[in-house]
């Protein structure tokens, strides 16, 4: 090979190394862009805001008692400067309380959105606040009815993926309040019944038809039964009907003793509840001028602070006429 030649193929030897060298420099810098892509692709999608989300919650109650409504205020807060969107509100309902309904006020609240609110479930309610921005949640409901133990009621507030919460000490709220279960002595009934007795009328004869009235009233604030009225009627009435009229609904017993001398009913009486018996009769032999008839009110034994009372009708027999008295003496007889 001629050196002419020689210097050719040294050249062009150097033209193809140049050329490698510069296409694998391509290559390392295009490897080099790819990679940084990637990186700054994935830096973008794993970036986080640093973030201060902070909730409260209370009743202002320190004790609840079976049946009582109570309102939880719950407040959330955006403590941060920037944004903070869709942040996760999570309120779960203790098991002794029954939520009736909520209603949301706040500043710099830029979107509220409800996910659940049903009985026995958490509420799930997501927020979007503005820098500085606060919800209040003011939560009804009632303490059931056989609720015991301790009311507890905790909630969270938490920011989506792209927030780093800074202090998560703040991002849950607890109210524990105890249950106290009322158990009180009913009260004692006390009072006096009341009793009236009238046939209308001041004078009779004999033969004549009557009709008593007797009325009974109760006038505590109580129920009050195995109430006992007893007319002892006069001699010389004989009853052909009784009737009672009642308003509670519950049917009196009644009933009359032998030979018409004692009439009785056993009766329950509501609250101002009041009973009225007729007894009609005739006007018969009487052993006195004076027709009299004494009715009487009392309540069950067991309850000694209820009173009883008597109420008393009395006419005069116009007719009457004293029985002739024969006086029988001794008489002596001696037999000799």
């Amino acid at each position: 090979m001629t050196s002419r030649s020689l210097r050719r193929s040294a050249a062009g030897l150097a033209a193809v190394g140049l050329g490698v060298a510069a296409f694998v420099l391509m290559l390392v810098l295009l490897q080099g862009t790819h990679q940084a892509q990637a990186l700054t692709a994935q830096s973008v999608k794993t970036q986080t805001v640093a973030a201060d989300l902070s909730i409260t919650k209370t009743n202002g109650l320190t004790e609840v008692v079976p049946g009582m409504t109570v309102f939880y205020t719950i407040t959330a807060r955006n403590n941060s400067t920037g944004t903070i969107t869709n942040a996760l509100l999570t309120d779960f309902i203790p098991a002794q309380y029954e939520p009736k309904s909520f209603t949301v006020s706040g500043s710099n609240v830029l979107d509220v959105g409800v996910l659940t609110f049903t009985v026995g479930q958490p509420i799930y309610i997501t927020i979007t606040l503005a820098a500085g921005g606060s919800l209040n949640l003011v939560l009804s409901g009632t303490v059931l009815a056989n609720a015991t133990g301790i009311l507890t009621n905790t909630a969270y507030i938490t920011g989506n993926t792209d927030v780093s919460e800074t202090n998560p000490i703040n991002n849950i709220a607890i109210d524990a309040d105890p249950i106290r279960v009322i158990t009180t002595t009913p009260p004692t009934p006390e009072g006096q019944l009341q009793i009236s007795k009238t046939d209308g009328v001041t004078q009779v004869v004999s033969g004549q038809n009557i009709t008593y009235t007797v009325t009974i009233t109760n006038p505590t604030a109580f129920t009050l039964t195995d109430v006992r009225v007893t007319d002892t009627l006069p001699v010389g009435f004989v009853i052909s009907d009784a009737q009672i009229y009642f308003s509670n609904g519950i049917t009196p017993q009644i009933g009359i003793t032998a030979n018409n001398t004692l009439i009785t009913a056993m009766v329950s009486l509501n609250p101002q509840d009041r009973i009225s018996i007729t007894l009609a009769g005739t006007v018969g032999i009487a052993p006195s001028r004076w027709l009299t008839n004494t009715a009487v009110v009392a309540a069950s034994p067991e309850l000694t602070r209820v009173l009883g009372q008597v109420a008393t009708d009395i006419d005069v027999i116009t007719n009457f006429v004293e029985l002739t008295r024969t006086t029988y003496l001794p008489a002596i007889i001696q037999i000799e």
